[in-house]
């Protein structure tokens, strides 16, 4: 039977999927767009809300810890860019957090400690909460025809990560607030399509990490938007972030996030100058 983590895996990844086959089936014509096959400068900055949800695999103080569910959590992410010609600099920053209680019990996908911990999972007593901050900043380049209405970049740069979680175990007693961070690089690719003059869509990936910061780490997201004016647009965006990270440490500093999930939708209002 499928986890609750598959679930929603499958549930983004269609969501991405989904808003890439509508703007497809959409015709394509030329649109104004001031940000893109301009040669001065220009800037634009996106507020967020986003309706994210996380799971994953978590061993922390040598104990394995189930987080996330399938419900969706209002928090906030944050995009801006500047740049001049085929040249931006792109900054990214979200911030999603889950709560849930951990079951008690012999974990049937465990490997015995060999990937994802020990076996026993334990039971949370009270409150737990479980929180991921990210940032990127990324240098990015369109290539190929500089035109207003399409246009491929490629994106290069560094992302930040820090986890945070308060949890109350009692079997084994682990009570605190547990933190990590990282910084990792990450390469990718963005495509933008204008569709008529009011609808516009972007389609981005990178990947991160190979084992300078997490394991390995890679993102897909697609958004559409709606020209509201030549400087204000409305846009929905559905993200998919999948890592897989493991501290220097052992025993009880160990620290694993495995098979992490930060996805969601995410509603925008954009300004552009």
């Amino acid at each position: 039977m499928p986890n609750k983590s598959s679930r929603s895996q499958r549930r983004i990844s269609a969501g991405v999927a989904l808003v890439g086959l509508a703007a497809g089936l959409l015709p394509v014509t030329h649109a104004d767009a001031q940000d893109r096959g301009n040669h001065g400068s220009y800037g634009r900055v996106v507020p967020y809300l986003w309706l994210s949800n996380i799971n994953g695999r978590n061993t922390v103080a040598e104990t394995l810890v189930h987080v996330g569910d399938d419900k969706l959590e209002a928090t906030f992410a944050l995009q801006a860019e500047v740049g001049k010609g085929r040249w931006r600099v792109v900054f990214e920053f979200s911030r999603g957090s889950v709560a849930n209680v951990a079951i008690k019990g012999v974990d049937p996908t465990s490997t015995g400690g060999h990937c994802c911990g020990p076996e026993q999972v334990s039971v949370v007593d009270g409150p737990y909460e479980f929180t991921i901050t990210s940032a990127e900043l990324m240098a990015s380049v369109q290539v190929g025809p500089f035109v207003a209405h399409r246009g491929i970049e490629i994106q290069g740069g560094f992302r930040y990560t820090h986890q945070s979680q308060d949890l109350a175990l009692t079997d084994p007693v682990v009570v605190g607030v547990f933190t990590t961070s990282w910084i990792e690089p990450i390469v990718g690719l963005r495509y933008y399509s204008a569709i008529g003059r009011k609808i516009w869509f972007t389609m981005r990936t990178n990947v991160g990490g190979f084992g300078v910061g997490s394991e390995f780490t890679w993102v897909l997201d697609g958004e559409v938007g709606y020209r509201l004016s030549d400087n204000l647009d409305v846009s929905f965006r559905a993200k998919y972030l999948e890592a897989n990270y493991r501290n220097s440490s052992t025993g009880v500093d160990e620290y694993r996030w495995q098979q992490g999930q930060s996805q969601g939708w995410l509603l925008g209002v954009g300004y552009k100058w």
